[in-house]
């Protein structure tokens, strides 16, 4: 059974005097491997939290992270804090695998604002699990059943996302395949609620938003695929769509308001997806399951100006693009004439490198972005609030394996104590910032990136 839960309540029914968001995104698994005699359960957690908070004079900014591997069952939480007088942020990530194949992982946090002090909010945190259950099955082939996740995702003035992602080594040819089975994405600052129970659907919202719910697509799905999605202003349809699978859906037209029930699958809610990543070989194919779950939520004080900033951005040598639907960029926003970093920002960038972001600095602007595995690169902007403010294209540079800003020698040291390893072997979790190109391997390919960027340092 798949449920899918989203809550958003308008931030206007706080009171006048504080402004507050908050998110909570839960995925829970059941991988029934104790079925198949050859599985091995385990696999690693990887989280990070921060927190910014501002106010009129001054701020505060925190940082956590998580890499652990685990087998057969373990659990951890990871939080970060920021609290200035009149703002506050708070975010967590945690996990609980069991021996039995199965368990659960979240994010949550909360961002308060308050007159007369309070500026800005921020918290954000992501989590990502990445299990293996050892199933050697020479065909590679498996079904994605709808027991298998539940999701949750709740929040007002916030977004939450939270794909389910399949993948397989060929063990005849080390041949590594990757397939997004599912993924769901909400945001709004309205009243949003949606359920998915044994394939029945419903949804409504208020206020503005967006709901976008992916199934596939990848080569190597066999079953049918598709997408819906609703996006809404002041509760009434601006966009919808229903597509594939969904097709059965009747999703409200434009104009209306943001309601509507269906149903997905065989009158039992039992869809499912088939999942083809080859042929059949000799030794089969390791077959692993990931799922990546992440939420913010942004408080501004009442009067704070904010204007939209957009652009397209890229990384460079990176093989998998698409090995998680969205990726996080972390860029920071001051005056040109201040060294002080006024907005310290998570943001979302799509598979076509696309970001979007609310700035609450106008006039003339260095805006500093860096990616993991990244070295930042910072352009000049002047931002004004007359309509959306696009930057010009920009590629970062490759090769900062420990998130320092810098490529030198403690990168190098992390690539070669991960060397030769793959997702999921112990040496790879523990260095796994060196897989410079996202291909779920540390080899060749990343040395020669390192080595090209060696000595180089962020702008």
């Amino acid at each position: 059974m798949t449920r899918i839960r989203l809550l958003a309540l308008l931030g206007a029914l706080a009171p006048i005097h504080a402004i507050a968001a908050d998110y909570e995104v839960r995925h829970d698994w059941d991988l029934q491997f104790n079925k198949k005699p050859n599985a091995v359960y385990r696999g690693r957690w990887s989280a990070v939290a921060t927190t910014h908070a501002r106010n009129t004079s001054t701020q505060a900014n925190d940082r956590t992270t998580a890499n652990t591997p685990f087998t057969p069952a373990a659990t951890g939480v990871i939080n970060a804090l920021s609290d200035v007088a009149g703002a506050h942020a708070d975010s967590h990530a945690e996990y609980s695998a069991n021996a039995n194949g199965t368990g659960f992982h979240r994010v949550w946090g909360t961002a308060t604002v308050s007159a007369p002090l309070g500026r800005r909010a921020i918290a954000w945190s992501r989590s990502y699990i990445a299990t293996n259950i050892g199933t050697v099955n020479a065909k590679g082939k498996i079904k994605w059943k709808s027991q298998w996740k539940t999701d949750s995702i709740s929040g007002r003035g916030a977004a939450g996302h939270d794909p389910l992602i399949v993948r397989s080594i060929n063990l005849d040819t080390d041949e590594r395949r990757i397939a997004l089975v599912w993924s769901v994405d909400i945001q709004g600052d309205g009243a949003m609620l949606s359920t998915l129970v044994n394939g029945d659907l419903s949804f409504a919202g208020l206020g503005d938003g967006m709901i976008r719910i992916i199934a596939g697509p990848s080569p190597y799905i066999t079953s049918p695929t598709g997408i819906l999605e609703v996006q809404y202003k002041g509760g009434i349809v601006t966009f919808s769509a229903a597509t594939g699978m969904f097709s059965a859906i009747v999703v409200p037209s434009l104009g209306s308001g943001a309601s509507f029930t269906g149903h997905i699958g065989d009158p039992t809610g039992q869809f499912e997806f088939d999942v083809d990543m080859g042929d059949t070989n000799i030794n089969g194919y390791d077959m692993g399951v990931g799922t990546d779950s992440d939420g913010t939520a942004d408080a501004v004080g009442t009067g704070v100006p904010t204007t939209i900033v957009e652009g397209n951005i890229t990384t460079e040598a990176t093989a998998f693009t698409s090995y998680l639907p969205t990726q996080w960029y972390r860029f920071e926003v001051r005056p040109t004439s201040s060294t002080t970093v006024v907005d310290r920002i998570p943001v979302q960038v799509d598979t076509v490198g696309h970001y979007r972001f609310r700035s609450t600095i106008l006039g003339n602007v260095l805006i500093k972005v860096k990616a993991p595995q990244s070295l930042s690169e910072t352009v000049p902007a002047v931002l004004n609030n007359t309509g959306e403010n696009t930057l010009p294209f920009m590629q970062l540079r490759n090769g900062d394996a420990n998130d320092d800003n810098v490529v030198d020698f403690f990168d190098y040291l992390m690539l070669s104590d991960g060397f030769e390893s793959q997702l999921l072997d112990e040496p790879y979790t523990a260095n796994l910032g060196a897989d410079l190109t996202r291909d779920l391997q540390i080899d060749l390919f990343d040395y020669l990136i390192m080595s090209n960027r060696y000595e180089e340092e962020g702008h």
